[in-house]
């Protein structure tokens, strides 16, 4: 936890924009999502989704089986007061955005890519009613890149599954 805590307060000072906050992903410890999230917490990071139930995400493998994202927005909608959406382009970020998503994550898009995006969203008078979360291959070399393009939320897996333990002895 030592190793998780100290890697996300690295994370967070490499932001430079304040307001985008860096989330942890599900991705943890088998039986330790709790602790591993607190770890995040006491890093300076945020807790993004503890159990599967706490929010609905619509992922890239359920558009693939329905083949319609507008038609799972629009059933997320109607069951669910708050919803993400995974994208992978910018239509699909504005499609999203005016069907009512509460977050949507822009996933594997570059800087440049998420900054379009955003403009795109200004432009359509959609960008405050929706959190951006930029999430997948963001590490402690490109964050603060993805820090500044104005997202709302970054994730990063690795600081819950892949981190390394800090080396602690105690010796008398």
């Amino acid at each position: 936890m030592s190793g998780i805590a100290t890697q996300t307060e690295y994370l967070v000072r490499k932001i430079s924009n304040k307001k985008t906050k860096l989330y942890a992903t599900r991705k943890t410890a088998p039986g330790l999502r709790y602790f591993d999230k607190e770890a995040v917490e006491i890093g300076g990071g945020k807790k993004h989704r503890l159990r599967l139930d706490e929010m609905v995400m619509i992922k890239d493998n359920h558009i693939a089986v329905a083949n319609s994202l507008l038609s799972l927005i629009k059933d997320a909608k109607r069951k669910y007061k708050k919803f993400e959406v995974e994208v992978e382009n910018t239509s699909d970020a504005v499609l999203a955005a005016k069907e009512g998503a509460t977050i949507i994550m822009l996933d594997n898009f570059s800087p440049s890519q998420i900054r379009k995006t955003i403009q795109t969203l200004k432009e359509q008078k959609l960008r405050n009613k929706v959190l951006l979360e930029a999430s997948g291959g963001i590490n402690a070399k490109n964050i603060a890149k993805y820090g500044g393009t104005g997202v709302d939320i970054i994730s990063v897996g690795s600081i819950t599954n892949s981190v390394k333990g800090i080396d602690m002895s105690l010796e008398i």
